[in-house]
């Protein structure tokens, strides 16, 4: 088993659109909505959102806390699988550089105890 530190699927503010102010096509229209490649595929979407862990009440402690979610993240793998993984939110008060350390520490101190 190994602990480490890795970055977050998404960083933070992915998803805004950014005015880079060159003209982009429009986006291209689905080729056959009623298709079966496109029904797989909106199966296979619906089956991981209905599957995703609700974490709603996680989130609305945080903000009422005052606290921010780190896009860093601690897992603990078993043979190349995720065992664990911590995600952690800290006070708006304690800059990147005391987060990362934070979670380096953790990470040591889990690596030695495992």
């Amino acid at each position: 088993m190994a602990a480490a530190v890795g970055e977050a699927a998404a960083d933070r503010g992915e998803g805004e659109q950014r005015d880079t102010g060159h003209e982009h096509p429009a986006p291209a229209e689905p080729v056959a909505q009623s298709g079966e490649a496109y029904n797989t595929v909106q199966r296979k979407i619906h089956a991981l959102i209905n599957g995703a862990a609700d974490v709603s009440k996680w989130a609305v402690d945080l903000g009422a806390d005052g606290l921010e979610p780190e896009d860093h993240t601690l897992t603990v793998d078993g043979d190349d699988t995720p065992l664990v993984r911590l995600h952690c939110a800290f006070s708006p008060d304690i800059d990147d550089r005391a987060r990362i350390a934070f979670m380096t520490r953790l990470a040591s101190v889990m690596a030695n105890a495992l």
